[in-house]
């Protein structure tokens, strides 16, 4: 297992940076340490993502898939089809093992009948803001 931590706890988060842990997590841990109400949490750090990332080999296959050719000059049966190009190669990877353990014990910290919501945060999306600030994954980025 890789020496990393790949979650932290809300009340941790606050010594965290975006980059390493994402907007709405920094966010919600800055509101918590301004005496907010907000329900415990943990969240998943970018680099367990990067890791996953470069374990399955995914970053360059995106990379490759997304600049295969100019953006503008692909019809959106195009974008369609490398979208679900990349999901797929999303869920034919391999979660890795010391991921999941950690999940397992963060989890294993709330009662049994806890729910949780689950929300997607990035430091900025590293593909397209880079290359255009008008494309967006996410309506609250």
């Amino acid at each position: 297992m890789d020496t990393l931590n790949f979650t932290t706890i809300l009340d941790e988060s606050n010594n965290f940076s975006v980059r390493s842990i994402g907007s709405k997590a920094k966010n919600l841990s800055l509101v918590k340490n301004k005496g907010y109400k907000v329900p415990d949490a943990f969240f998943i750090t970018t680099s367990a993502y990067n890791d996953f990332l470069t374990k399955n080999r995914l970053d360059s296959y995106i990379d490759w898939e997304i600049t295969r050719k100019p953006f503008d000059q692909l019809r959106w049966e195009e974008i369609w089809d490398s979208a679900l190009r990349i999901r797929l190669s999303f869920l034919k990877a391999e979660f890795p093992k010391h991921l999941e353990e950690e999940l397992k014990t963060q989890i294993s910290k709330f009662d049994s009948d806890t729910l949780f919501s689950v929300r997607s945060s990035s430091p900025k999306n590293r593909y397209f803001k880079e290359r255009n600030s008008s494309y967006s994954f996410s309506s609250n980025s």
